[in-house]
């Protein structure tokens, strides 16, 4: 089922030429919305596009999202980028994805997949991407670790990475 219209909001990101609009719930926890590097990052997709398309210059870009929340920027990179993407979550995000899909009529490129970074044997990778989002993920210290041994497999085939943080959520502990 759809995610009802009493319980969501819809969020509009817009640059160049591209436009995608997302369901924002909070019924689903914190990543039902849209945080500030996940936007920040669509600015950066747009500002950029010619670099990102440079990662697969004979095919279609491949980009895996982790921790997507709400997909913005995954699906903003499937518009500016014509990339075929993953956006993966826990459990309980993974319907407001696929409605934020269905929203943006992106379902001949993108899917949705559950990706625990706790629990390994839901990674997925087969995917093979070329470039990994990670936005707003490193909001507590529970996630530091599981984040990190998830962006460390997910970038050791030579992917590249877009990570967003910001310094009011990410102590530097993080980064150690």
């Amino acid at each position: 089922a759809a995610v009802s219209a009493a319980e969501e909001q819809e969020e509009t990101i817009t640059h160049n030429d591209h436009t995608i609009k997302v369901a924002a719930s909070w019924r689903v926890g914190i990543g039902g919305k849209t945080w500030s590097t996940g936007a920040l990052a669509c600015k950066h997709l747009a500002a950029h596009a010619d670099r990102y398309a440079a990662l697969a210059p004979k095919r279609q870009l491949r980009i895996l999202e982790l921790g997507a929340g709400t997909g913005v920027a995954g699906l903003f990179a499937a518009k500016c980028l014509e990339a075929r993407v993953v956006l993966t979550d826990a459990e309980d995000h993974l319907e407001l994805l696929r409605d934020n899909v269905r929203r943006n009529n992106l379902g001949e490129s993108v899917s949705v997949q559950l990706f625990d970074w706790k629990d390994e044997t839901s990674w997925d990778l087969t995917s093979e991407p070329d470039l990994i989002l990670c936005t707003d993920n490193a909001y507590h210290p529970s996630l530091y670790e599981p984040l990190a041994a998830a962006l460390d497999r997910c970038l050791s085939k030579g992917a590249k990475g877009l990570f967003g943080v910001t310094k009011t959520d990410t102590s530097f502990s993080f980064f150690e």
